[in-house]
């Protein structure tokens, strides 16, 4: 009732108005109509002689003063008449503004139930995730190791297989210096003086110690094998066990996604709508502050007086302004965007009712 009576006081004066303005129209060309004569009336006197000239000048004199005295009153009229027009656009301004009120507080809620709705069923796929724990990187770790395992084997076999050659080459060296030796032997009996008889006994001994040396080298390399053999068989064993627990913990695994799967994808199937529902520049906001926080919420409620992601304290005006739903809010602190536990409630009630 009462905006019905403003509307037609609004109306009564906007009226007023125009009647006013007609008016003042009408002076305004009564006006222009008494110049024009007074201009022609100047153009006969200038044809007349000097003497006439000044009788008419002093005769259009009171005529000039009556003229300006009209457009003295012409002019305060207009500033009435804004003034009332003034007052009339301020009066609509604060009726749109009481009636955007209203509609600018419930595009504001509208805003933060969506942007809770997304950070509620983020929350429920992180719950999800935290069932499974930390089988999945575990499942990944242990298959990681196994695949580090199996190719250490290779490079032990592979170094194998060199040693191996190794023992091969100084086995033909050994049977090289040993006719070497024999052949040496045989021309001792065919010396003529004792010079002859030294030198080859020298290079006997020279070849022997060729021979002892190549022993040495096979042993060594012999040990070697025996130690990478000894590392195979333990990573084997390593890999046994291994596969034996990533076995166990892929069918535990595989249990707790069977039994969160269909929850799983009807929550993504919500996300979605819940994301289309939400502006792009708010959504980028959003996901930026949960990418930059470790629990993953970006949109909390006030818990005793805190911020619930950092858990500083909020000012009791700054909770007063949260309620309000005039304008998003955020913590001072981490960042956080904050509501109410009104619209926690009932978003929280949208999924309990689903």
């Amino acid at each position: 009732m009462a905006k019905q009576q403003e509307n037609k006081k609004n109306e009564k004066t906007s009226k007023d108005t125009k009647k006013k303005v007609d008016e003042v129209k009408k002076d305004q060309n009564t006006k222009t109509n008494e110049n024009k004569n007074i201009k022609d009336n100047k153009k006969t006197t200038k044809t007349k002689s000097s003497t006439t000239s000044k009788s008419t000048t002093k005769t259009t004199k009171p005529k000039e003063t009556k003229t300006t005295k009209k457009e003295n009153l012409t002019k305060t009229n207009e500033k009435e008449i804004t003034k009332q027009q003034d007052d009339i656009l301020a009066t609509s301004i604060k009726v749109i503004e009481d009636e955007g009120s209203e509609t600018l507080e419930q595009i504001i809620i509208d805003k933060l139930k969506a942007l809770y709705r997304l950070q509620y069923i983020h929350s429920q796929l992180d719950k999800i995730r935290i069932i499974r724990g930390e089988l999945p990187a575990e499942v990944q770790d242990m298959e990681d190791e196994i695949e580090g395992l199996k190719t250490r084997m290779g490079k032990i076999k592979d170094e194998i297989q060199k040693l191996e050659e190794n023992i091969k080459y100084h086995k033909i060296k050994i049977s090289e210096l040993s006719e070497n030796i024999k052949h040496r032997k045989e021309q001792q009996y065919q010396v003529r003086n004792n010079k002859e008889y030294e030198a080859l006994t020298k290079e006997i001994e020279n070849l022997e110690l060729d021979i002892q040396l190549a022993e040495k080298r096979i042993r060594e390399n012999q040990e070697k094998i025996n130690q990478k053999k000894e590392q195979l068989k333990e990573a084997q064993s390593l890999i046994d066990e291994k596969i034996a627990i990533l076995s166990d913990k892929k069918a535990e695994l595989d249990e707790i996604i069977k039994e969160t799967e269909e929850e799983e994808k009807r929550l993504n199937t919500i996300l979605k709508k819940a994301m289309k529902d939400v502006d792009e520049r708010y959504l980028k906001a959003y996901t930026r502050i949960r990418n930059g926080v470790s629990n993953g919420l970006a949109v909390v409620g006030i818990v005793r007086n805190a911020c619930g992601g950092c858990f500083n304290n909020i000012p009791p005006q700054r909770q007063l302004e949260i309620k309000l739903h005039k304008k998003i809010l955020i913590c001072e602190y981490c960042g956080r965007i904050l509501v109410d536990d009104q619209i926690i409630k009932e978003v929280e009630n949208e999924f309990v009712n689903k």
